[in-house]
Parts: structure tokens; sequence; C-alpha cells
């Protein structure tokens, strides 16, 4: 019994440590494609304010290889109806899927993440998120649950 347990956890062992090349590749890929990124966020962040009529600096951006996160602080629409909420919600989508297409950077984005939060000081207040994902067409289409 003792033999047996010992060769399936030689075995697993063997089994784990060469998957970890596979999984440090990912990670430098990751790492690579967020610094291509990085380059595109500037513009993305101005072309998100200008369809939002917002000061730049009531856009934040955060992005990883697969999400891009859209953080809007202290919009007028805070105060506004969910429905109103939702209604620009789709318009940033649409000008964050415009600011990524073409742009091999972003080939790997499958979903947008926006946040409308109200931050005074150090509290933050989340109003209302939303989640867009992409589809087969490369269109990013709300998420209703």
């Amino acid at each position: 019994m003792k033999k047996h347990f010992a060769i399936a956890t030689l075995v697993t062992l063997t089994a784990a440590i060469s998957m970890v090349p596979a999984w440090s590749a990912d990670a430098v890929a990751d790492t690579g494609q967020v610094t291509l990124q990085s380059a595109s966020i500037p513009a993305l962040r101005q072309s998100i304010a200008s369809a939002a009529g917002i000061a730049l600096q009531s856009v934040e951006l955060k992005h990883t290889a697969h999400q891009l996160t859209v953080t809007i602080v202290n919009s007028k629409q805070n105060g506004a109806t969910s429905v109103d909420r939702e209604r620009e919600a789709i318009a940033i989508a649409s000008v964050t899927e415009r600011g990524m297409t073409g742009k091999p950077e972003f080939a790997g984005i499958g979903s947008i993440h926006l946040d409308y939060i109200s931050r005074i000081g150090k509290t933050v207040k989340t109003i209302q998120l939303f989640d867009f994902f992409r589809t087969p067409a490369n269109a990013f289409v709300l998420h209703k649950s």
C-alpha cells in the first residue's frame, strides 16, 4: 500500500512540475499584453470622457490582458435613474469597443466592467455596476441577470 502511495505521489509531483512552465508562460504573455495596452489607455480614457461628457479625471481605467475596468467617479449620472445610467454605460462600452477595434493588444479582452461610484475623500459608495461581454462577433453586449 505504501509503495502504491509513493508511486502515485511521485507521478502527481512530476505532472505538477511539468505544468509550471505553461503557467508562467501565460503570466509572461499576459504581462506583455498589458504592457502593450498601456500605450493606448490615455486615448481610450479621453474617448470615454468625451462620450460621457465628463472631466477626464473622473474616468479611471484598469486593465488586464482579459478585462478592462472603467470607473466613473462622481458622475452626474449618480443621481439619475438606473435606466439613464444604463443608457450611458452602453454608450461608454460602445466607445470603448471602437477604441479597441483593430488593436491587437486588446484582442484578448473578453469583458468590460463599468462602475459608477461616488468618492468623497476616502469614502467610496458604489452606485451601479455593469458588465459587458464580448460576443463571437467581437461586439460587447450588456450582461443582464
